[in-house]
């Protein structure tokens, strides 16, 4: 113990002495005297360090949780024995906060075991001891181990077994019978006596008080001795009030009978306000104030509770009475909600939103004036403050942005309560300021355009509907807004908000044409796309692509206007060349922008299919730039050219966006420039590049061919195979095959049929290299790995899927014998593997419509297919349910077992007899099978379809 104590003093960080000390700690704690050994060096060690202290006391608290329930009365005495010399030790020696914090916790620990049992003198003891005593040492342990019995004992917050809650119950009712009283009154002289050589005692003793408040008499704090104290220190001593707050908060949130609660708040308000605690408009000191605004977010919220259980009790009297002590209490909340400073307004943010739900309860005209001024008070702290960091947002910024959230819920909240009084409230703070902007604050102009889009969200408006109030008022704020100029403003977050609020009111502009011009040139010029802050160009981008597409019947006007615009933000970002404008992926939405207008913008086919080859000229020109150098150069620079080829090739892809099943390609004339455009991609498949970037630029392609099968139609079909064969050449990654298999059978789920022609010649390559690749050993450690190739077998399973729905079997069917048999014993190795359950079923469904479907198998493998049947298809049908893993009362496997059962009906419709005869005199005899059972099995085969699935599931409980 010596050698440990040793190091713990000597203050090392070395890891492996970590380690041997926690080696040490472990032992310690399950020895069943290592907790007598601490015991005895905290004894007879004054000058131990704190390290070595905190080590013995976790060893002794230790065993005070785990063990100190069994102990003997001598192992009783010696910890009552060693806690009473601490005690002592205290009044002589000081000892740092977290030690004494951990003493408490033994202390409450120790409390929750032998008291009132094997320990009933446990307070009387304590409190002798410190009132003889009296030391301020000796008395702020007291209160620690007071405030840790409450979180062993009494704390609701904290999660406790049945055990540990019938046994906190039962100290509670015995504190209540012996000592509470008397500890009340420690409490309340401790607070009086250190209120000015140490008021930190003093407020301890107040939280001490106010945190058994929740389950003693309320008369102990509620009487005129102690609030009259809990008010002089409110009122003169600024060092103790907040935890007279937190005490008084503790006293509302009692739970109590709703009138008598009402009574008491009322009481305790009055109170306060006749000494002037609520006139706090000079108040400086903000941590006061949160707390302060906690005990009044405490008033108001219980005060709600309380109506709303006398409202519901039908006590008209009590719950109106109730009702105006709420309303009395609005006018400090308004207060506080709109202090300048937002924790103190958050601190009553709760009371607002159930006041709201209040005045939901009731007639909305009622209480319009005081919706109103709440109304007011959020819009106005909805602004930001002067210290807002745009540059640097950090902690104190995210805390604002979800302040600002929950007043966005107040807001909403009203305007579902009274749409007009929030839409008359907002245009008296909007219009003044958009009117004025060039003179009003920053934080006021970005603000009138941020509740705009609140309103927009909040308040349902039909632009193009009838004329109302509601309609008028918006049109009036949306017109302002965009003629004010407001768009120009230094600040780039009014730029960012006005963007914001054209895009959220694009109906508007529907409805209003004249007023696009200068949004778009907002949006194509310095305050949009082209603003110095990365951040607005951004959120440009995305806003125009939006605002392209819900506008695209008005576009027609801007089209030119538009390319030419965005030509500089559409250049590939190539590796060495100066930085872009924009992001690739913001860049994505800026082409998208460009293909809808080209495509809404009625131009004649043939100026289209020219716009369209301009548009994707520059990923044309960067791709026949970067492939040769993409065997160029070190591993990096490799990959920033495969990036910069796939990022090329997306943004042809997110060209096609303009086109849609009823705008397509070939209608448009555009068809000419995204063939081109493949001839120049699909050659970069031939990369020798192996590892990623062979996987990047092979993503790039397999992306544009996905939208190219979407757009085009036959047109595409001459390039499929000359794509899938350099797609799986040399493919050996699980990842990039179970990538690319899904563009196959987006394939054939398009052209069906049409398509199998051009597969057939290359379904051998792609189906021997997804053989090749599952077959591959894995490492099992390797999760990445693992999950990769299952995910290739599920989308090799649904591809084999596609051919049978899309009516492409023929693609199969027209392969040698090998080939045939070989994928359907892919399917047979999938309806047994029970780790993918819906691959089981989609093997079962496969084998199925084989079965079942005339003329599906070649004539000359029909002897084949029979034995395949019964030398493979049987026996999975029955081998696959029966494993372990196949829970038979779980719905997905239930499906699974329906389609087994299809499949061996399916096997008898087709082979009749000689089915039943392999089954009785073959296959279950093979297992032993008793005859009953056998009998029962083939009559049951041989019944309706839907009857047989329901017994097949028995057959298998039978077995079980």
């Amino acid at each position: 113990m010596n050698q440990i104590l040793d190091l713990l003093s000597s203050g090392s960080h070395d890891p492996a002495l970590h380690q041997k000390l926690l080696k040490c700690f472990e032992e310690l704690k399950v020895n069943e005297n290592g907790w007598k050994t601490c015991v005895a060096q905290l004894m007879c060690s004054n000058d131990m360090k704190d390290e070595a202290r905190f080590f013995c006391l976790q060893i002794l608290e230790h065993y005070t949780k785990t063990r100190y329930v069994d102990a003997s009365q001598e192992e009783q005495l010696l910890l009552r024995s060693f806690l009473e010399f601490w005690l002592q030790q205290t009044s002589r020696h000081s000892f740092s906060s977290f030690i004494q914090n951990k003493v408490a916790q033994v202390f409450a620990l120790t409390l929750s075991v032998d008291y009132p049992r094997r320990w009933p003198g446990f307070f009387a003891d304590l409190i002798g001891f410190v009132t003889n005593c009296g030391q301020p040492a000796v008395v702020d342990l007291f209160l620690r181990i007071m405030m840790a019995v409450d979180s062993e004992v009494v704390a609701r917050d904290i999660v406790h077994t049945q055990v540990e809650n019938e046994r906190n119950t039962m100290i509670k009712d015995r504190m209540r019978e012996q000592c509470i009283a008397p500890l009340v009154e420690l409490w309340l002289k401790i607070a009086v006596e250190f209120e000015s050589k140490r008021p930190d005692l003093s407020s301890r003793a107040l939280l001490v008080l106010g945190a058994f408040v929740s389950w003693i008499d309320v008369h102990y704090v509620a009487n005129e001795r102690s609030m009259n104290l809990l008010l002089k220190y409110l009122v003169g001593y600024p060092e103790v009030r907040e935890s007279v707050c937190d005490c008084l908060l503790e006293l509302v949130e009692k739970g109590m009978e709703p009138l008598a609660k009402t009574q008491l708040i009322d009481s305790t308000w009055r109170m306060l306000v006749s000494a002037g605690v609520m006139d706090f408009a000079k108040e400086n000191d903000c941590d006061y104030l949160i707390k302060l605004g906690k005990f009044v977010n405490g008033v108001g919220t219980n005060l709600i509770v309380c109506w709303q259980k006398l409202h519901k009790t039908g006590d008209t009297m009590s719950s109106t009475a109730a009702r105006e002590s709420v309303e009395q209490k609005l006018s400090t909340m308004l207060l506080l909600l709109g202090h300048e400073d937002d924790d103190v307004s958050s601190s009553v943010i709760p009371f607002a939103h159930a006041y709201v739900g209040l005045l939901k309860q009731t007639s909305p005209g009622d209480y319009a004036d005081q919706a109103a001024l709440l109304l007011r008070v959020v819009i106005r702290k909805f602004e930001y403050d002067d210290s807002y960091n745009f540059d640097t947002e950090g902690e104190d910024e995210a805390h604002f942005q979800e302040f600002r959230k929950e007043l966005k819920v107040i807001f909403d909240n009203i305007a579902q309560l009274n749409a007009d009084l929030t839409m008359l409230t907002s245009h008296a703070y909007l219009v003044p300021i958009l009117s004025d902007w060039r003179r009003a604050p920053f934080a006021s102009v970005e603000n009138s355009l941020r509740l705009l889009y609140c309103l927009g969200e909040a308040v349902p408006v039909n632009f193009g509907g009838p004329e109302n109030q509601t309609v008028s008022m918006f049109e009036q704020m949306i017109t302002l807004m965009v003629r004010s100029g407001v768009v120009s403003h230094s600040h780039f977050a009014v730029s960012l908000q006005f963007l914001e609020a054209t895009a959220r009111f694009d109906k508007f502009f529907t409805a209003h044409p004249d007023l696009l011009p200068p949004v778009m040139e907002a949006f194509l010029g310095a305050h949009g796309l082209h603003h110095p802050r990365g951040e607005v160009r951004s959120r440009a981008a995305y806003l125009l692509a939006r605002m392209v597409r819900m506008m695209r019947n008005h576009v027609h006007k801007f089209v030119e206007a538009l390319l030419i615009a965005v030509a500089d933000v559409l250049m590939v970002r190539v590796p060495g060349s100066p930085p872009v404008w924009l992001s690739a992926d913001d860049q994505l939405f800026v082409y998208e922008a460009a293909s809808m207008a080209i495509v809404a913008g009625g131009l004649p086919p043939e100026r289209m299919c020219h716009l369209m080859r301009a548009l994707l000229v520059p990923s044309m020109q960067a791709v026949q730039a970067l492939l040769p150098r993409l065997s160029q150069g070190d591993p990096a620079h490799k990959m920033a050219v495969a990036e910069a080829i796939r990022d090329a090739m997306a943004f042809a892809a997110r060209a096609s966006k303009g086109f849609s099943s009823q705008t397509k390609m070939a209608s448009c004339g555009c068809v000419e420039p995204f063939l081109e455009a493949l001839d120049v991609f699909l050659p970069a498949l031939q990369c020798n590049e192996k590892g990623d970037p062979r996987s990047i630029v092979h993503a790039g392609v397999r992306q544009f061919l996905h939208r190219m099968v979407v757009c085009l139609d036959e047109e595409i079909f001459p390039c499929i195979p000359v794509a899938i064969r350099h797609l799986v050449t040399n493919c050996t990654e699980p990842r990039d095959l179970y990538e690319f298999v899904p563009l196959i059978s987006q394939m054939v789920s398009k052209f069906k049929g049409k398509v199998a022609g051009y597969l057939k010649g290359v379904f051998v390559s792609v189906v021997t290299t997804i053989w090749a690749v599952l077959s591959q050993q894995s490492d099992p450690s390797d999760s990445l790995l693992i999950q990769d190739l299952k995910l290739l077998r599920r989308a090799y399973y649904q591809f084999i899927a596609s051919l049978f729905n899309y009516a492409a079997t023929e693609i199969i069917f027209d392969q040698d014998r090998e080939t045939i048999f070989r994928v359907l014993l892919t399917l047979i190795e999938g309806t047994l593997d029970c780790s993918d359950t819906n691959s089981q079923k989609t093997c079962f469904g496969v084998l199925r419509k084989v079965i079942s479907t005339p003329g599906m198998v070649p004539k000359q493998y029909e002897e084949d297919m029979n034995q395949f049947l019964f030398k493979h298809l049987i026996p999975a049908a029955f081998s696959a349910p029966s494993k372990p893993e196949f829970d038979l009362n779980d719905a997905q496997n239930i499906l699974t077992l329906g389609e087994a059962a299809l499949c061996l009906k399916a096997v008898h419709a087709r082979c009749g007899p000689s089915m039943l005869d392999f089954l009785r005199n073959s296959y279950f005899p093979s297992f032993n099978m008793p005859p009953a059972l056998v009998n029962e099995f083939l009559n049951d085969l041989v019944t309706d379809a839907k009857v047989f699935k329901s017994r097949f599931k028995e057959f298998f409980k039978k077995l079980r």
